[in-house]
């Protein structure tokens, strides 16, 4: 996180060259796609020039070209005519075969039947799994006695399902801003253990990588000697959109303004977003309260 109350723009970081060796940049990885092909040699910082379908955050968006590849048949000469063999020999061989296509058949049938059964039998232990875990589930929702709140929300499996995500998972990912937090206020911060490899929003920035939120602290800053609270008791869950779960809280912030050379204190409401895999898809600063220099 950083309390940037002076929010800047965003920059691209990739660059490309074009069939006569002129490079073009920097661009964001949008504008990169809509200029470059699968082997167009692109570079940013922290690689050399490479294809763009050798990189791996641009290699999804090229996928491998499939060959086809024709199959050459050669001619076989026919085979001379053989004698005629006898008729009691051929009819033997018929039956033979018919014999052996009807065996065949009827294991083949036994097969599909024992299949089908493994399949049904497969289905109904599914089902009572199933059944088994919403009765578990409705016994935990009495158990815990749900507030009023979480029932006016459980209006869709989506609301449900946001609901129990938050209530299994609110201490951890609490445990997860207070580490944040205190990650910032030791100079230990690193976006990668926190942000989705895409983040939707960081402050005032969008569609950014952990590296650019990385750039954000370590570039020169106004805020020295911060000391951040994070109140617990303000985490609440908000919403659910497009596979991202938000959560409000407020923070109380203290540190140093080096340009002011005073001491700034305030109370900042947060909404932060987190994918299915408890990492950070967007934080925002809602409001700042009781801001107050010393």
């Amino acid at each position: 996180m950083a309390l940037n109350f002076n929010k800047g723009g965003k920059s691209g970081k990739y660059f490309y060259l074009d069939e006569e060796g002129v490079d073009y940049g920097p661009f964001e990885i949008s504008e990169l796609l809509e200029k470059i092909d699968r082997d167009t040699l692109v570079y940013f910082k922290g690689i050399n020039w490479t294809k763009a379908s050798e990189i791996p955050e641009l290699k999804r968006y090229f996928p491998e070209e499939v060959k086809v590849v024709e199959k050459v048949i050669e001619k076989v000469p026919l085979p001379a005519a053989k004698p005629k063999k006898s008729p009691i020999l051929l009819i033997f061989v018929v039956f033979f075969i018919i014999g052996s296509l009807l065996t065949y058949s009827l294991f083949k049938y036994l097969d599909y039947t024992k299949e089908q059964e493994q399949i049904q039998f497969e289905q109904q232990r599914i089902a009572d799994s199933m059944a088994m875990v919403n009765s578990q589930l409705v016994l935990e929702m009495e158990r815990d006695s749900m507030n009023d709140a979480l029932n006016a929300r459980i209006d869709s499996l989506n609301s449900v399902e946001s609901e129990l995500m938050f209530l299994q998972n609110q201490d951890y990912l609490a445990d997860r801003i207070d580490s944040y937090y205190s990650d910032i206020v030791n100079n230990n911060f690193d976006a990668y253990n926190y942000y989705s490899e895409t983040v939707d929003q960081f402050i005032s920035l969008t569609n950014v990588s952990p590296e650019e939120v990385n750039n954000v602290f370590t570039s020169e800053r106004d805020y020295t000697d911060e000391e951040i609270y994070f109140d617990r008791d303000t985490f609440v869950f908000d919403e659910k959109i497009n596979g991202v779960y938000y959560f409000t809280y407020s923070i109380q912030y203290r540190c140093f303004r080096i340009r002011r050379n005073k001491t700034q204190e305030c109370d900042v409401d947060i909404q932060i977003g987190f994918d299915e895999n408890f990492q950070i898809k967007s934080y925002k600063e809602l409001k700042v309260r009781n801001l107050v220099f010393r």
